[in-house]
């Protein structure tokens, strides 16, 4: 792998990983951004915007940041023993 190739991975990996905190531990605070950008749009109608005000989506968000943290730790941990 270039170097530009490592970078970009690990420039990946980095944004997966801080993503994924944020939705495992922070999920209440993702939930009110996208409640507030939802509703900001009401001429729009979206049919998920029950569901997003329910404890449901809290559960959900937290098993995406648990998917997101394993995505960033395969692919670190390929960067890693990839190498030649």
């Amino acid at each position: 792998m270039t170097s530009l190739q490592i970078v970009v991975t690990l420039g990946a990996c980095f944004i997966a990983f801080a993503f994924g905190l944020n939705l495992l531990l922070r999920p209440d605070k993702m939930q009110k951004y996208a409640l507030k950008r939802c509703t900001k749009y009401y001429f729009w109608p979206n049919p998920f915007l029950g569901w997003m005000k329910t404890s449901g989506y809290i559960v959900y968000l937290r098993f995406m940041g648990v998917g997101f943290l394993c995505f960033g730790l395969l692919v670190l941990l390929a960067v890693i023993f990839g190498q030649k």
